[in-house]
């Protein structure tokens, strides 16, 4: 008989009085996105970034059990494949939701490829799907730790910074009050437009992972394609110089 399929809700905001991380945003937002039938829906405030803080992060704990059985498996049981695999759906606001850690996030997501847990991302607005395609799951697990470098980067600039009168973050300086220095970026009408810190660090991530993913299926010249799709996701247009230029710092290391 086949398992039902349990669709889980994890939403996290760091601390009370985040106005861009607002628990009750992200819920809507998310159900709203997604058509989900009868979720469990787990939300807390707590750091996901200090791993001695985990242990207060009663509902992560929760979905660690429900989606792996954490307190019965250990490391032999998942080489042995003793374990019994589930139909689950874990929805986010976005990956780092998780953890700001990049060991301990990317085991995540390699515990879901693992039991077949699937992961819908909101801001990420990709799928870590369970496909037995060694590509797909390898493109799947890059991007995914694509996202939790960027997080851990994040919240390690943070720190260093939290006491300057404006903060530096994946090379993009940021007032105090959150907001972007230096050119702003334009809409479809031409218009500057002001985002805040985590819409423009989740631009230039979904950025990223767009130009990953067409360089790994062998797109050759595809500025254009990204610029569309960001367009069409974000309703901001990039230019094709600011593009390639992220192309080539991304794919480079320039």
């Amino acid at each position: 008989m086949a398992n039902s399929e349990i669709n889980l809700c994890y939403f996290r905001v760091s601390k009370k009085g985040e106005k861009e991380q607002d628990l009750d945003h992200q819920i809507t937002a998310v159900l709203n996105r997604f058509d989900i039938k009868n979720p469990i829906i787990l939300k807390e405030k707590g750091s996901a970034y200090k791993l001695d803080n985990i242990k207060n992060r009663s509902e992560f704990l929760k979905l660690l059990d429900i989606c792996f059985d954490a307190d019965n498996m250990t490391i032999k049981d998942l080489y042995l494949q003793k374990y019994k695999k589930k139909t689950i759906n874990i929805y986010l606001w976005d990956l780092n939701r998780i953890m700001r850690n990049l060991k301990f996030n990317m085991l995540f997501s390699i515990l879901s490829s693992i039991h077949d847990v699937r992961i819908f991302s909101f801001s990420d607005r990709e799928i870590n799907g369970n496909s037995q395609e060694s590509d797909t799951e390898f493109i799947t697990l890059l991007l995914a730790m694509l996202s939790a470098k960027k997080a851990q980067d994040y919240s390690d600039d943070i720190s260093k910074n939290i006491k300057k009168s404006f903060t530096k973050v994946q090379g993009i300086s940021f007032s105090r009050e959150g907001r972007k220095l230096g050119r702003k970026f334009k809409n479809l009408d031409g218009e500057y437009i002001d985002l805040t810190k985590d819409e423009v660090l989740n631009l230039k991530l979904r950025l990223e992972k767009i130009i990953l993913k067409f360089n790994s299926i062998g797109y050759k010249s595809y500025t254009s394609k990204v610029r569309n799709k960001i367009i069409t996701e974000f309703n901001i247009d990039l230019s094709s110089r600011y593009i390639n230029k992220i192309k080539k710092r991304l794919l480079n290391g320039n």
